[in-house]
């Protein structure tokens, strides 16, 4: 068995996933930074890498359910391009605003937001509360999960905005009282 190499797309290191390639870049779990790798990546692949946690449960419940390359065992190319997206882990982000946001903008509806002349959410109003990975995008399950779960001092809650992320590709919601409103999140 080779120590490191590359299937589908994926980086394996003695077998376990360990990161995948994204465009000219490895997205490597924080778990597998380690000299022999980075050495690897950047001096005979000439690959930047980008470390981030929650990138091997992303990839191992993938492989648990089949979802990923089946050439395990070293024998599997590299041809430096990812094969497809469905073994991209997908982030889950919660923004919550920060301390010093006037207490009228919390816990309130989009539309009571707007009304009080907050106008549209700003990234520059939130902070990172969480960051992790998730199986998938299922917004009642995000919910039915995080909304018990303290988070930095509270469950998920109206005014929170959730990030769901994959492949670069970031959308935004918005914690309303009744559903998640899509949002714009860059100003």
């Amino acid at each position: 068995m080779k120590k490191i190499y590359f299937s589908g797309g994926i980086l394996f290191y003695f077998g376990s996933p360990a990161g995948y390639l994204d465009k000219d870049k490895v997205v490597l779990d924080a778990m597998f930074q380690k000299e022999d790798i980075l050495r690897y990546l950047t001096e005979k692949e000439g690959k930047e890498v980008a470390v981030q946690e929650g990138i091997y449960d992303s990839l191992a419940e993938q492989a648990a359910a089949g979802q990923l390359p089946t050439a395990l065992d070293g024998s599997g190319s590299h041809t430096g391009e990812r094969q497809e997206d469905s073994f991209l882990p997908r982030m889950l982000r919660i923004y919550r605003l920060k301390k010093e946001q006037p207490i009228m903008m919390r816990f309130t509806s989009l539309a009571e937001r707007e009304k009080r002349g907050f106008g549209k959410p700003g990234i520059r109003e939130y902070e990172l509360a969480y960051e992790g990975s998730i199986p998938d995008f299922d917004m009642e399950k995000i919910w039915d999960i995080y909304s018990r779960k303290d988070i930095n001092g509270h469950p998920l809650s109206i005014s929170d905005v959730i990030a769901l992320s994959c492949g670069g590709i970031s959308r935004y919601f918005y914690v309303d009282r009744t559903c998640f409103q899509e949002i714009d999140f860059i100003s």
